[in-house]
């Protein structure tokens, strides 16, 4: 490939239909292993569903909260479809890169299928992934934590500020990898690209079943408390559970922080679970849209058991 594009999305809601902006750099390789700049946009998305009472397009107040974009100001702005023909046709013969793709490339999937066009053939990369193999003792791998990290400019949740950063993560973890492109990076560290086209989506992914990078995983019992917890934390004495994939930390990590404040980590979804903390779930592993826990979690609360379905947001407002 001549290049890639590194790419983020911020959402009106929970939905990954409901982009409300866009930003990205487009890179091509050049000789001596340089990535020069073509081009960089940001775009604000008016996404497609309106709130009944005002005629604006909807918008959680929790997320208006992250990234600070308000109905009013999206109002007048294109739709996805709209944008996405527009964009798209930067991206050919070029890779599409993005901090966390299991987030970023539904967007791209699901609001396609919103809008019934074609989202085109594209390969993709995960700066996230390329991160957790490449700095494996890390603590957190979330964008901003990232940026202090390694002293990168970052104004995080503007799309553009974003996808900026990803970029420079990747370029980083290149050049600890001996390598001039991100494709190069990827295979160098054991990946496979992943696809989105009409017809297929494949994840970016260990090459290798049964391995992951960074060494092998923890198990949850063996964690155990980095001093002492506060007796008075909201989740002291709390039982836990992950399901999906979390976009700011690895499950081993989140447990981690969990469980030094006091909280309990579980494998499993059980009658002792007070919260069930979803990540991001690939659908082409579950069944009817929803992981065995969350199934597990919801049966239980129907039959009375107390469990909260919290999002990974929501945990970490309850972690600090």
């Amino acid at each position: 490939m001549r290049g890639f594009v590194a790419l983020d999305f911020e959402t009106a809601t929970l939905d990954r239909h409901s982009a409300c902006a866009v930003g990205g750099v487009i890179f091509d390789y050049v000789d001596g292993g340089k990535w020069a700049v073509s081009s960089s946009f940001h775009q604000l998305i008016r996404p497609p569903e309106l709130d009944f009472e005002t005629g604006l397009p909807f918008f959680d107040d929790f997320n208006i909260s992250i990234h600070g974009i308000t109905p009013e100001m999206v109002v007048d702005a294109p739709t996805f479809d709209h944008v996405w023909a527009e964009l798209s046709e930067h991206f050919k013969d070029r890779l599409l890169l993005a901090h966390n793709t299991r987030f970023d490339m539904y967007v791209v999937r699901d609001s396609c299928s919103w809008y019934e066009i074609s989202p085109g053939d594209h390969s993709f990369a995960c700066s996230y992934r390329l991160a957790q193999a490449t700095w494996p003792d890390l603590a957190t791998y979330r964008l901003d934590a990232l940026a202090e990290e390694f002293d990168i400019a970052l104004d995080h949740h503007n799309a553009l500020s974003d996808a900026q950063c990803c970029a420079q993560i990747a370029r980083r973890a290149a050049d600890k990898a001996g390598v001039c492109t991100i494709e190069e990076t990827a295979e160098k560290l054991g990946f496979r690209l992943g696809l989105l086209s009409d017809t297929e989506y494949r994840p970016f992914s260990n090459a290798k079943s049964g391995e992951r990078s960074g060494g092998s995983r923890r198990k949850l019992s063996e964690i155990r408390a980095m001093g002492e917890a506060p007796p008075d934390h909201p989740l002291f004495g709390k039982n836990l559970c992950f399901t999906g994939t979390l976009t700011s930390m690895t499950r081993e990590a989140a447990a981690q922080l969990a469980i030094n404040v006091g909280a309990s980590a579980a494998s499993n979804v059980s009658k002792k679970t007070d919260y069930l903390v979803v990540g991001v779930t690939d659908l082409g592993l579950v069944r009817d849209g929803s992981s065995s826990k969350m199934r597990k979690a919801v049966e239980l609360r129907e039959g009375g058991h107390p469990i909260e379905i919290i999002d990974e947001e929501e945990f970490l407002r309850l972690l600090t």
